[in-house]
C-alpha cells in the first residue's frame, strides 16, 4: 500500500515585514463590484417589483415564469419562502396581497358605529342580552351510539354461506 505524502515537520514561518507587506497589499486592494446574486439576494433586490405584480393579480407561478425567461430560474415554493424571508428582515411581514375584488374590499372596510338611534328603531329595537360564555350552560350533546366494526367483504360473504 503507498504511503501517504507527510508535512515536514519544520511549520512555516512568517516575518513581521512580511506579514506588513501582505497587510498594507490586502488593505490597498480597491472594492470589487458583485456581479453574481444568489437567489435569496435576487428576490430581495426585486421584492418591489415582485409584490407590485403580486398586488396587479399575477401569481406566483406566473412571476416564476416570468424570472424563468429572463435567466433566474427558481421554484416557486423558493420564491415565496425567499420573499417571505425578505419582507421579514425588512419589516414588512404584514404586507398582505390587495384583493383585486372591490366588493370584498369593500365589505372588509370598517364602518364607523352610529351613535344615534332613529325614533321608529327605537321603539322596535330590543335590549342584547348581556349574558357571557361562562353564564350560558352547553347544551347536552346527543348520546353517542355504539357502533360495531366493519367487516370486511370477504367475512361478509363467508357469513352470508
Amino acid at each position: 500500500m503507498p504511503r501517504a505524502k507527510q508535512r515536514p515537520s519544520v511549520a512555516t514561518i512568517v516575518s513581521r515585514s512580511t506579514l506588513e507587506q501582505a497587510s498594507v497589499s490586502l488593505q490597498a486592494l480597491p472594492d470589487k463590484p458583485k456581479e453574481v446574486w444568489s437567489l435569496r439576494e435576487t428576490v430581495m433586490l426585486l421584492q418591489d417589483d415582485i409584490t407590485t405584480a403580486l398586488n396587479r393579480g399575477y401569481t406566483y407561478d406566473e412571476i416564476v415564469k416570468v424570472l424563468a425567461d429572463r435567466g433566474i430560474d427558481i421554484t416557486t415554493s423558493s420564491l415565496k419562502r425567499y420573499l417571505a424571508t425578505a419582507r421579514r428582515e425588512r419589516g414588512d411581514g404584514t404586507v398582505s396581497r390587495q384583493s383585486r375584488n372591490p366588493r370584498s374590499a369593500k365589505a372588509l372596510a370598517v364602518k364607523p358605529a352610529s351613535t344615534a338611534v332613529s325614533p321608529t328603531l327605537a321603539s322596535t329595537t330590543q335590549p342584547k342580552s348581556t349574558a357571557t360564555a361562562t353564564q350560558i350552560k352547553r347544551q347536552p350533546t346527543a348520546a353517542k351510539t355504539k357502533t360495531t366494526p366493519r367487516s370486511s367483504s370477504r367475512t361478509r360473504r363467508r357469513a352470508a354461506d
